[in-house]
């Protein structure tokens, strides 16, 4: 046993004794050190050789009181690490106006109204007006819904279409009933107006294109 703990139960043991009225039983007990350990004999901390502190000895019971566990290390964050744990340097922040990982990139808003092409038919014949309505050949520079209208002072045929970019459409607008009725009682050439507008999927509308046609005389005018 090392000299220095034999000091300090020989110590203990003289300060019992000399202590007026303490009974042989209440005499501190030997203590007792692991192997290859030491006890400080002022403080009472017990080490090994290699500098562990493995706890203190109680000045009465001369026993081993272990030093109490360290607590555990806090779990690792592998968001830190990647931002810049270890062998992991820091992400480079994204360049100006490059999309963020994990978000759409932002499109710029369309504001370009679509144009709307037309073409009529200059002459059509009363019957066939009548049955099918007007002929109209139709274009949008882009996706669109255009409005077709008939006019004849108010309006006598509607129709509305969905049209894809650049592609040709040739429709017939049908007459309602007040213009079909125009075209079976008229003596002369009667004389139409075609309007059609179109809007975007953003919301832009185009101008209006105006066209001109004429339906043919349904009866020789009276002499």
């Amino acid at each position: 046993m090392n000299h220095r703990v034999a000091l300090v139960a020989v110590t203990a043991v003289g300060a019992a004794l000399a202590a007026p009225g303490m009974a042989a039983a209440q005499l501190p007990a030997p203590p007792s050190l692991p192997p290859g350990s030491s006890a400080d004999p002022v403080t009472g901390v017990v080490t090994t050789v290699t500098g562990i502190v493995l706890g203190v000895l109680d000045p009465v019971t001369g026993q081993l009181v272990p030093a109490p566990a360290a607590p555990p290390p806090p779990p690792e964050d592998p968001q830190a690490q990647g931002a810049g744990g270890a062998g992991n340097p820091p992400a480079a922040p994204p360049a100006a106006g490059a999309p963020v990982k994990g978000t759409a990139p932002i499109s710029a808003k369309d504001s370009t109204a679509p144009r709307l092409q037309l073409r009529v038919d200059r002459r059509t014949e009363a019957a066939t007006a009548r049955r099918s309505g007007i002929r109209v050949i139709a274009r949008c520079s882009e996706d669109c819904t255009a409005t077709l209208r008939v006019l004849r002072g108010k309006q006598v045929g509607r129709k509305r279409v969905t049209m894809s970019k650049m592609r040709t459409y040739i429709l017939r607008v049908k007459l309602n009933k007040r213009g079909r009725a125009v075209a079976a009682r008229s003596r002369t050439s009667t004389k139409l107006r075609v309007t059609g507008r179109a809007v975007d999927t953003a919301g832009n509308l185009s101008s209006t294109v105006r066209k001109t046609t004429y339906v043919r005389a349904a009866k020789p005018a009276r002499r």
